[in-house]
């Protein structure tokens, strides 16, 4: 369903509806700047699908539109194609209840999230430990979002305990083989001196003898 004169800008602009299936660009610049390929046109928001999947984008905060070629490209979007069918911006953001989303696609106000309420005016967002409430007519877009942050730090504390584990089995492999090369050079340092011991010990007793002898000759019949 979708309304042929909607307001944008203080304007009717039916002619947004020739624009379905072509890929335009909302806004010039800035992190509300979008790009992609509009599928729907509403009351008071349009759908886009970009890069990143569905975006549902409130009309009250277009500030202009281009059309024809953009420096970015959609390609393959990620994640599924379908959209909310809804007679309001609100009434999309009441639908995506209980999910985790994204609030605005970028600069300060970026949040995601799980929608817990939309009340008339505001919506309640629980983001991580925060809750936060929001104006709905700040809200300049909404989107899906994915969880990838938790999975990601999980691998990475994955990895780091594994490279501390292989560390401390390379550090005590290391230990025991100079401990290992210790004990064999301590063993041949004893068996070197044992038998240099043994040789000086020989040497002595030869004169010990020589000296009887002499002795036994030099004595008085």
């Amino acid at each position: 369903m979708f309304y042929p004169m909607f307001r944008y800008g203080g304007h009717h602009v039916s002619y947004l509806l020739s624009f379905i299936g072509k890929t335009i660009k909302i806004n010039r610049g800035g992190p509300e700047s979008i790009v992609g390929k509009l599928i729907a046109v509403h009351a008071d928001y349009i759908v886009l699908l970009t890069k990143d999947g569905v975006v549902y984008v409130n009309t009250h905060h277009i500030k202009s539109i281009t059309e024809g070629k953009t420096n970015q490209s959609i390609g393959r979007t990620i994640g599924r194609t379908g959209y909310i069918v809804a007679h309001s911006f609100h009434d999309v953001l009441r639908r995506l209840t209980k999910h985790f989303v994204q609030i605005n696609q970028g600069g300060p106000e970026k949040v995601t999230g799980f929608i817990v309420e939309v009340g008339p005016d505001t919506l309640l967002l629980v983001s991580g430990k925060e809750v936060i409430r929001i104006p709905l007519f700040h809200i300049r877009t909404v989107s899906l979002a994915r969880r990838d942050g938790s999975d990601d730090k999980s691998k990475d504390d994955s990895q780091r305990s594994q490279g501390q584990r292989s560390g401390g089995r390379d550090s005590g492999s290391g230990s025991g083989s100079q401990a290992s090369r210790g004990r064999q050079a301590s063993r041949g340092q004893q068996g070197s001196k044992g038998r240099h011991g043994s040789r000086g010990a020989g040497a002595g007793a030869a004169p010990a003898t020589s000296d009887n002898a002499a002795v036994t000759i030099s004595a008085p019949l």
